[in-house]
């Protein structure tokens, strides 16, 4: 598992290592969960993504699309969910932090409580009881 919050700070990520979407205009990126569009029809922009502890793979494509991916002028960006898995299994993480500056941003720039920043999440997946593993489940949640 990645230390990031969601899904864009993967992406800047990748950008780094040098995996970069084409230039091109905002909202010409074409995201999809488990290969469904969710981007805003007026804006363009993702109306959603899945939580990081639920994403199974995350593909980055760049390059030239097939005809499939409609507006994806400058890039696609799929996120692939976990599957449930035949045994139980769950996970939670915990962290917590604050922003400290040297500079004066506003009046009494101190007087917050530190640690006031803070992400939980969690999953937890497996089979339903009484249905001979045939029906499974998978849910995820973040605070």
């Amino acid at each position: 598992m990645l230390p990031v919050e969601d899904v864009q700070s993967v992406i800047i990520c990748s950008r780094r290592c040098g995996r970069t979407l084409q230039s091109g205009r905002i909202g010409e990126v074409k995201y999809l969960i488990d290969g469904v569009s969710v981007n805003d029809v007026y804006s363009g922009e993702a109306t959603m993504e899945a939580s990081t502890n639920s994403i199974q793979e995350l593909q980055v494509i760049t390059g030239t699309f097939n005809a499939e991916y409609g507006q994806a002028m400058s890039g696609i960006v799929n996120q692939i969910t976990k599957i449930p898995e035949d045994h139980y299994n769950g996970s939670f993480s915990a962290y917590s932090g604050d922003y400290i500056t040297s500079r004066t941003i506003c009046f009494n720039t101190w007087a917050h409580l530190i640690l006031t920043n803070y992400n939980l999440q969690g999953s937890f997946s497996g089979p339903v009881p009484l249905t001979n593993q045939f029906i499974k489940f998978y849910t995820s949640g973040r605070y």
